[in-house]
């Protein structure tokens, strides 16, 4: 059993695992750090790290930002392709900016970056305050696994204009691990959400989910098929 330390102080917990990767010389854990005010709760800023399993106590700093980063590891099924890292981090209610990082080596290269605007129709389905990254199986064939993003809004309207808490996604949306291309999105229906979600590759993209329906005031948990647009 080996354990390494996070170096820091109560201000700035470690707030998360977000996965384990490979590159051709080290392992590497991935991990969130949050940078609180002093001696108050509201999240200044979040820090995404990956720590060296090789070399003790050697870390890099990947991504800092303003609130939270959704992340995930892709893994690659080729011996000759690195794991790759994608991040998401909001910049405004309907703007998305992704980064993709690979390690090929000892620190990560990054690969691409692309920001994304929510397309047309979904103005009322806005950026949220908590994002995902799930990762799936290789969809544009660089043998390297793809992601699938969903946004959790801390509100939304009904009818008549009561604030309402939405506990999953309305909205999901299929991204290359490397290009940061849309291969796809849908909307989930007004009755419904999307709390978990993969993709599964073919012909025609299929994402399937575990949605989430208000039947009689109780909660219906069904699994889901989609073909995204």
């Amino acid at each position: 059993e080996l354990a390494w330390q996070h170096v820091g102080t109560g201000e700035t917990p470690v707030t998360g695992l977000r996965g384990l990767l490979r590159s051709s010389t080290e392992r590497w854990a991935i991990y969130e750090s949050a940078n609180f005010t002093k001696g108050s709760a509201p999240i200044l800023s979040t820090r995404l790290l990956a720590l060296s399993l090789e070399a003790q106590r050697r870390e890099v700093l990947i991504q800092q930002s303003a609130g939270g980063i959704a992340c995930v590891t892709c893994r690659s099924t080729r011996t000759d392709a690195p794991d790759r890292i994608v991040t998401a981090t909001n910049l405004d209610q309907n703007a998305l900016a992704l980064n993709s990082y690979d390690f090929e080596g000892a620190d990560p290269t990054l690969r691409a970056q692309h920001t994304h605007i929510i397309p047309d129709g979904f103005s009322d389905l806005r950026v949220g305050e908590r994002n995902y990254l799930y990762s799936t199986p290789d969809l544009d064939g660089d043998g390297v696994e793809d992601c699938v993003f969903l946004t959790v809004p801390s509100w939304t309207h009904d009818g008549e204009k009561r604030s309402v808490r939405w506990p999953g996604s309305q909205f999901a949306a299929v991204f290359s691990s490397a290009r940061l291309s849309l291969l796809g999105w849908i909307r989930v229906p007004d009755d419904s959400y999307l709390t978990e979600a993969t993709a599964l590759p073919g012909d025609k993209i299929r994402l399937v989910g575990l949605s989430g329906t208000f039947i009689d005031v109780a909660l219906r948990v069904q699994v889901v098929r989609y073909e995204p647009r």
